[in-house]
């Protein structure tokens, strides 16, 4: 799940309406309406609710909609406190830019206290892509680096850009914990759960 998409998701719950939220975020209605019907599949819910010429939220989209306003306004957050940091220390408004993955980009929420600027990383803003949009930035020379999170079978596309070094910073088992009472799902239909 992107940034981006929980915005147009909140326009669209502001406007109760594709067409008018299209207008407001300069993207076609078809492109908004193709984003909105992906991110439902990812959540495996129903957002919205056609009520008259307009549209509604459901209960799920409610839901969706206070986490998503915490979440923009976090990042927003994030940006502004990262630029301030930067103005701050080098008296200049030059930034790095840090690309990363949406699971790399919430645990970097993890470090904003002290750690960033112990580490150099107070003139940066973090944007959130996918690994091909991280690899086009590097390579329009966007960015100097990108932080990634990709499975171990995955690796072995990396070959595929021998111009650029990937170095792996920490490895991790996702393991699925549930009640005794609850048998577990065969590992294949596990390895398919979202």
């Amino acid at each position: 799940m992107r940034i981006e998409v929980l915005e147009y998701f909140l326009e669209i719950a502001d406007c109760k309406s594709f067409s008018q939220a299209s207008d407001k975020l300069f993207i076609s209605q078809q492109g908004l309406s193709k984003s909105m019907r992906a991110l439902e599949r990812e959540l495996g819910i129903t957002l919205f609710r056609k009520r008259g010429r307009g549209i509604e939220l459901t209960e799920e989209g409610s839901v969706l909609k206070s986490h998503a306003l915490e979440i923009v306004r976090q990042n927003d957050d994030l940006r502004e406190r990262l630029f301030k940091l930067q103005v701050n220390r080098s008296g200049s408004n030059e930034t790095v830019s840090v690309y990363a993955t949406s699971y790399v980009c919430n645990a970097i929420y993890n470090l904003l206290d002290n750690e960033l600027s112990e580490y150099g990383l107070d003139n940066c803003t973090i944007s959130e892509c996918e690994l091909n949009e991280i690899i086009s930035a590097i390579d329009r020379g966007e960015t100097g680096f990108g932080l990634v999170n990709i499975l171990e079978k995955d690796v072995k596309q990396l070959e595929e850009f021998p111009y650029l070094q990937f170095t792996p910073l920490l490895s991790m088992k996702i393991t699925v914990r549930a009640s005794k009472n609850l048998a577990p799902p065969p590992r294949r239909e596990a390895a398919c759960l979202p």
